[in-house]
């Protein structure tokens, strides 16, 4: 297959950006698999067997903690608990990978 000058063109640009922000992210010290993680800190609303709700300011996250907890989300967490969640969205979901409660103490582990 033979590309047109502006094909080569756009091909080129796409190159350079995609390089330069596999290099931020590198560089920034994040590898490319957890380059989507995120963290939030809040006050668990309601709890369930594999996940929570947890009230971030006026934003509401329902997360999915069975990576996490398996089934027993509710042995380790109760409403009221003040905590922060590390993962990523998945849909509408947020997968949690990590939870430290108030002391700094890891939960489920």
């Amino acid at each position: 297959m033979k590309l047109n000058n502006r094909q080569t063109l756009l091909l080129g640009a796409g190159v350079i950006l995609s390089t330069a922000s596999l290099m931020t992210m590198v560089l920034g010290g994040l590898d490319p698999a957890h380059a989507r993680n995120r963290s939030f800190s809040g006050v668990v609303e309601r709890v369930w067997e594999d996940g929570f709700q947890l009230r971030v300011g006026d934003r509401t996250i329902i997360t999915d903690t069975w990576d996490v907890c398996g089934d027993s989300t509710a042995r380790y967490v109760a409403r009221g608990d003040r905590l922060t969640i590390t993962g990523e969205f998945e849909g509408r979901q947020f997968d949690v990978f990590s939870i430290t409660n108030a002391e700094g103490k890891r939960v489920c582990s």
